[in-house]
């Protein structure tokens, strides 16, 4: 594995997370072998704006049972597990990370997923899939660590079929300027790669998609972010509720920084393989 990537999978590598998780929901009364993706949704949705984007998302694109969704940066499998109980698709997720895929096919079995979600360990870089086999690619919150920018997003182009849509909400660059480290996705600048809107914009526009929805949602966001620090002040979340990352206050209270600042932006959008 090159180095960027060992970084990456060293920052988001947390053990514990399935019993962390488990314990939690099985000290308010959950059965823990038979799992809803709602009992999963304050743990698993732990982008920006939690299961609300994710279903904001969701409702601009029309899924239906017979379409294959890939989500690539799929994390501990929240988005897909929801898209696959709601809307009935076959979905299919793959993230770099070991511990987030074996935690995400642990809970799909739980929620019993599994025939209708699977997992790859793997890089988005190099798609373990064949060309036009998608009708739909969904990334939430994977591209910040991802310095080729152009890679990502030739493969995200060459396993959608024609006409096939790119679904993303997603962290880019905002004026320019430093962020404060660490952050949610970086504990310093070395696996931090926003891309400005502007240049994502062309880069998708290059590569043969129609924009159809580009929307900033940094506001929201920015809520998100300042209701989750309340909570933090407040009390302890319990455990199913705590979000999967180390030292959560610092690297939220810098995201708010950055929100509030115009150093990043959140922007959701639909974007439509022409060819």
């Amino acid at each position: 594995m090159a180095d960027g990537n060992q970084h990456v999978v060293e920052h988001y590598t947390i053990h514990q997370h399935l019993d962390q998780l488990l314990e939690g929901l099985a000290s308010i009364g959950k059965d823990i072998e038979h799992l809803s993706i709602d009992d999963l949704a304050s743990f698993d949705a732990f982008h920006l704006r939690g299961r609300t984007a994710t279903e904001q998302l969701a409702q601009l694109a029309n899924l239906q049972p017979q379409h294959e969704l890939l989500d690539v940066g799929c994390g501990i499998g929240g988005a897909c597990r929801y898209l696959a109980g709601t809307f009935g698709c076959q979905v299919i997720g793959i993230d770099l990370t070991p511990d987030f895929c074996h935690v995400a096919e642990q809970l799909t079995q739980r929620t019993g997923l599994s025939d209708r979600v699977t997992f790859h360990c793997g890089s988005a870089l190099e798609l373990p899939f064949d060309d036009e086999g998608f009708d739909f690619v969904w990334t939430e919150h994977a591209q910040m660590n991802i310095a080729d920018k152009p890679g990502l997003y030739q493969q995200i182009t060459r396993v959608l079929k024609p006409q096939g849509v790119l679904l993303f909400h997603d962290i880019l660059a905002g004026d320019g300027s430093d962020l404060t480290f660490p952050v949610p996705w970086a504990p310093n600048p070395s696996i931090s790669h926003l891309i400005p809107v502007d240049e994502l914009w062309m880069l998708l526009t290059e590569l043969g998609f129609d924009l159809e929805i580009w929307e900033d949602v940094s506001e929201p966001a920015r809520q998100f972010v300042v209701d989750a620090l309340e909570k933090m002040n407040d009390a302890s979340p319990p455990l199913h509720a705590r979000p999967p990352m180390n030292d959560a206050k610092t690297k939220l209270t810098n995201l708010l920084d950055a929100l509030s600042n115009d150093r990043v932006r959140v922007v959701q959008a639909v974007c439509r393989k022409l060819t």
